[in-house]
């Protein structure tokens, strides 16, 4: 009980249930993985009319280990804000991931959002997991917040039954003069260009081929290693403290 079937082989014959491949479980705190096969080592060595089959093969054993030390991407309760920094006069929205112990998406559950600033409550609102197109993924919006540190908290669950916890952290805060305007200032790239002797372009789809690119003067054109044990005078100096050390060493009745 409580296995997750995450991927199956085909039926070895018609009529008969399909082959667990891949079997994940939780069991309090701890993680296991069951990989039933012995020959995934031969998608690695994939032929070359495959290319992306190394890079999926790599792939699969990273998701793996991440899941197994519960990276937060893979977690079945996620919740975070929508934008990486909410600003104070724009309403913060959340996205909410809610899935089963069989990682499918679960619409039919209640989920409570509490958020905190510096430490005391600031709000909290109830929500379903969203069951349009991305039916693991639901909005939760927030009106237009102070600036400050906020944490959130989410819990998911249906019914009586606890499906899980989240939390996130994110800041408010102003985005400085450089988002405040980042329309382009012609005048001004005018300017800059008349005193750096550049060229200034207007913006089209086939302005980069008009950019000639220079080699500047001085750049590294190859490479050379040197070992310091090549070198003669290195290993005298070497030689000389070593041999100190020993006359030392014998002159004060260490040796």
């Amino acid at each position: 009980g409580g296995v997750a079937l995450l991927a199956a082989a085909p039926p070895g014959a018609k009529g008969s249930a399909p082959l667990p491949l891949l079997s994940g479980r939780e069991v309090a705190r701890g993680r296991a993985l069951v990989l039933a096969s012995d020959g995934l080592w031969r998608w690695r060595f994939a032929a070359d009319a495959d290319a992306q089959a190394p890079r999926a093969y790599a792939r699969l054993w990273e998701n793996m280990l991440r899941w197994l030390v519960r990276d937060p991407a893979h977690q079945r309760i996620r919740i975070w804000p929508a934008d990486r920094q909410p600003r104070p006069d724009a309403p913060v929205q959340l996205r909410l991931r809610v899935l089963d112990a069989q990682y499918r998406p679960t619409p039919e559950a209640c989920v409570q959002v509490r958020l905190q600033r510096d430490g005391h409550p600031f709000g909290e609102r109830r929500g379903a997991p969203a069951k349009e197109v991305d039916e693991d993924l639901a909005w939760l919006r927030f009106a237009a917040l102070p600036v400050g540190a906020y944490q959130v908290d989410a819990l998911a669950c249906r019914g009586h039954f606890e499906l899980g916890r989240a939390r996130s952290v994110f800041v408010v805060q102003h985005g400085g003069h450089e988002l405040d305007d980042v329309a382009p200032h012609p005048r001004l790239l005018r300017q800059l260009s008349a005193t750096t002797g550049g060229r200034l372009l207007p913006l089209q789809p086939k302005s980069w081929q008009q950019l000639a690119l220079t080699q500047q003067e001085g750049a590294t054109q190859r490479r050379e290693l040197v070992t310091l044990w090549d070198n003669g005078a290195v290993l005298l100096v070497l030689t000389a403290l070593a041999a100190a050390d020993w006359w030392l060493r014998r002159r004060g009745g260490l040796l």
